[in-house]
């Protein structure tokens, strides 16, 4: 971003995003080195954005017993990203990156549940067989809302915060480093716009001018990042306000 006025735009096809434009060098030339940089910045950016949130996701379900939270996503990651075909069967879904991927590593923990007990069952006899209701309580565990609510709180706050780091470098890029300065004094430190005023020796209203330009950027930044997720256009207002709302959860 080098000029002022609205966020660029990193998805600038009104028809792909940018996840579908390496799908799509994917589907074309699967053999060649075009597709595999094209898969693996794929998964670079599934794991880097995913991690967290997956992590969140995992240990709010209670599966202690089959591994530490970071073994199982990375074992899912392993599995779901080894060749393409899962990002390809996502974009046809109609349903958002989050929500398939949140669905997608709670049948690897079942799959891994179910291996489970099924080993159990080799190596026990029929008389103390393992808890027939195994599955059916993963099941209920991993359809329990507070696993839900640990991830999307844990991948709003890493949406929020890619946001407002490409903010912060419009910010520099436009020559208005000011700005995020107010921005940072006044929402992240907490200081108010009087005091952040005779602090940089600016008056109260551009202190509040300066904080809504760079809110307005992460808001624009924040709907491009929703929309390359597979949010429709006509549900971005309500997908930025639901991850504005989680996102401030953070310490509840």
């Amino acid at each position: 971003m080098t000029s002022a006025g609205p966020p660029i735009d990193h998805f600038p096809s009104t028809h792909r995003t940018w996840i579908e434009q390496h799908l799509t060098i994917i589907s074309e030339e699967p053999s060649s080195a075009s597709a595999h940089d094209a898969h693996r910045t794929l998964c670079a950016f599934v794991m880097s954005r995913y991690q967290g949130a997956l992590c969140a996701y995992v240990s709010a379900t209670g599966l202690r017993d089959l591994g530490e939270p970071q073994e199982l996503v990375a074992s899912f990651f392993a599995r779901a990203l080894d060749t393409p075909m899962m990002m390809q069967r996502w974009m046809i879904s109609g349903v958002t990156l989050r929500r398939w991927l949140m669905n997608a590593i709670s049948l690897h923990c079942r799959g891994l549940r179910r291996d489970r007990v099924r080993s159990s069952a080799r190596m026990k006899s029929e008389s103390d067989f393992a808890d027939p209701n195994a599955l059916a309580k993963m099941a209920e565990s991993t359809n329990d809302p507070s696993p839900e609510r640990a991830f999307d709180i844990a991948w709003a706050i890493a949406v929020a915060n890619e946001a407002h780091e490409a903010a912060h470098a419009a910010c520099v890029a436009r020559d208005r480093s000011g700005d995020y300065e107010v921005f940072r004094l006044h929402v992240i430190d907490g200081i108010e716009h009087a005091q952040v005023a005779e602090r940089l020796g600016i008056t109260r209203s551009q202190s509040m001018n300066a904080v809504r330009r760079v809110a307005d950027m992460m808001r624009g930044e924040v709907r491009e990042l929703l929309r390359a997720e597979g949010v429709q256009a006509s549900d971005l207002d309500d997908a930025v306000t639901e991850l504005i709302a989680l996102s401030s959860r953070r310490s509840q």
